[in-house]
């Protein structure tokens, strides 16, 4: 409830008590949250008061507003695994009895980001190996994923069909590079816009978001992923969590 008397604006209150609930689990990624006009109504305030409260909520990432849908709760809190070994798409889906395939839409050096080099360790700028891939199960959508791997080491990747040759086979037998283990997020986020539709998902759709560094045997990271896996085709504890090229 929101106390009138008390020292903290009307639109904090409502703001931390909104935030609360989505942390707390209350309201579901992908849900969406009741209206400015209901959340007026049921808490005797304005409609402009809800509307600050709903503005500091997408301004930290916790709803994402669509036109004339609402504000739908954007993500959950992250899991970490950390020292874990890493399996790849390819084994994780013949595990589960499946066929994996691969589209691969990208295949280009770029220079890193800011989130990029500090996940390489790498300088901002520095040139990378980006390898955007659609990941099928059964011809199913299940993923979209995004590897950048350091430049000039991984640079015999651009000459490699990563549709008929999995990623890790490829670094582990072409490279030489022998991977190790991996740190690894995942959280269920709401898609991108331009993300979706590749997975066959209309906005707003809940997605797993899942960020790894890959390390090889000496402790050097070879790998960043940034991945979306439909969230409705794999669970979160079937998500690969070990090393298998």
């Amino acid at each position: 409830m929101l106390q009138a008397n008390s020292p903290l604006p009307l639109y904090r209150q409502l703001y931390r008590h909104l935030r609360q609930a989505i942390e707390d689990g209350e309201f579901e990624v992908g849900q969406r949250l009741p209206s400015e006009r209901n959340l007026a109504a049921n808490h005797g305030i304005s409609r402009l008061t809800a509307r600050r409260a709903f503005d500091i909520l997408k301004q930290e990432g916790y709803v994402r507003a669509y036109q004339g849908k609402g504000c739908f709760v954007a993500h959950s809190a992250s899991r970490i695994y950390d020292g874990t070994a890493v399996e790849g798409f390819n084994a994780a889906t013949i595990r589960r009895g499946m066929t994996p395939t691969s589209r691969v839409l990208s295949c280009s050096v770029v220079p890193a980001n800011g989130e990029v080099a500090s996940h390489l360790h790498i300088e901002k700028s520095e040139e990378t190996v980006r390898i955007r891939r659609l990941r099928l199960s059964d011809d199913v959508p299940i993923a979209l994923d995004t590897a950048y791997l350091p430049y000039p080491l991984c640079e015999p990747l651009l000459d490699i069909d990563l549709e008929k040759q999995s990623l890790y086979r490829s670094l582990e037998l072409q490279l030489h590079i022998r991977l190790a283990y991996a740190n690894q997020t995942i959280h269920t986020t709401l898609g991108r816009d331009n993300d979706l539709p590749l997975l066959g998902l209309r906005a707003p759709a809940a997605v797993l978001q899942l960020h790894r560094e890959t390390f090889d045997s000496q402790g050097h990271v070879i790998e960043y992923l940034d991945a979306v896996y439909r969230d409705d085709q794999y669970d979160l504890y079937q998500i690969p969590n070990r090393i298998e090229v």
